[in-house]
């Protein structure tokens, strides 16, 4: 897909607000898309991913640019705001209902699934899912995986348009939390160190979705680094591991390095780095980003936002 012809309204001045199936969201973009080819969903799978019928042929569509909270991942639980974030798919992407869907230079995913953007049409005006997604609140801009720059600039800012307003899962978590066996680690926290002077306060969403976890991350001062602890019962290897800076698209790849129960690694960055470098310049922004662990095999298996 070549360049997209986009206006961005001003975020904070004009809205235009939707409500569809008892949904309402706010779209605040001028655009199109070009060359759309037309699909018709046969199927929601969840928030990012959906199944339609093209010419004949059956499809799985994942998003491009946009992730959501799992909801059926096999081994996986539901995490924080999944259901919302596929309640907010099936209400504008519903079975039956007509898309359209446009490309970048990568077709298919690992799992073969169809790489797109999907659109559609609300009161005469163009809509594209994956950006809606992000600028309500319902998933984050994906930028592990490069797509094209214009999108990704867009759907960057709009993450952060979101972050900054607080909507959908970067809302206070303090009032949102419900009583669960495994409550998500997403709260505005002031973290503090009884061993080092490290203290922050933001809005930190972090996961783990096995044992290892990305329990901490200072990305203020000279010394930056990237805490994981692992909390299982036996040691890990982290041959192949990777961590990923979000939104400096910056990665630290682990070589024979293995992780002990109960132990703790950290991976420096800054000019003050002298031991386990990422890099000794910065790699984290300090007004809103990233950090992704991904296995050997590329599946995410924790990140730490604020």
């Amino acid at each position: 897909m070549k360049k997209l012809l986009y206006l961005i309204l001003p975020l904070i001045v004009i809205f235009t607000f939707h409500e569809t199936n008892d949904v309402v969201y706010q779209w605040p973009y001028n655009m199109q898309p070009e060359n759309p080819e037309e699909a018709y969903v046969v199927k929601n799978v969840d928030g990012d991913t959906i199944k339609v019928r093209i010419n004949g042929y059956e499809e799985t569509i994942r998003m491009i640019g946009v992730d959501t909270p799992e909801t059926v991942h096999p081994s996986k639980p539901v995490e924080f705001y999944g259901k919302e974030a596929s309640n907010f798919t099936k209400a504008l992407c519903p079975t039956g209902s007509t898309v359209y869907l446009t490309y970048d230079w990568d077709p298919r995913d690992k799992y073969d699934r169809l790489l797109a953007y999907v659109w559609y049409k609300r009161d005469d005006q163009w809509i594209l899912h994956n950006l809606n997604l992000i600028v309500n609140g319902y998933g984050h801009a994906y930028t592990v995986f490069a797509f094209d720059e214009d999108y990704m600039s867009l759907f960057v800012k709009a993450e952060e348009y979101a972050r900054e307003k607080g909507y959908g899962l970067w809302r206070d978590y303090d009032s949102l939390y419900k009583e669960s066996e495994e409550p998500v680690s997403s709260q505005r926290v002031e973290q503090k160190d009884q061993t080092e002077d490290r203290k922050t306060s933001a809005l930190v969403m972090n996961e783990a979705k096995g044992d290892l976890e990305i329990a901490y991350v200072q990305y203020e001062g000279a010394l930056e680094y990237v805490e994981i602890v692992n909390n299982g019962s036996e040691a890990v290897s982290l041959d192949g591991y990777r961590l990923i800076s979000t939104k400096g698209e910056n990665e630290y790849v682990f070589s024979k390095v293995s992780i002990a129960s109960g132990e703790i690694i950290k991976v420096f960055s800054g000019p003050d780095a002298t031991e386990t470098i990422w890099s000794h310049a910065y790699i984290h922004n300090n007004n809103g980003d990233g950090v992704i662990l991904q296995n050997d095999e590329s599946d995410m298996i924790a990140f730490y936002y604020w």
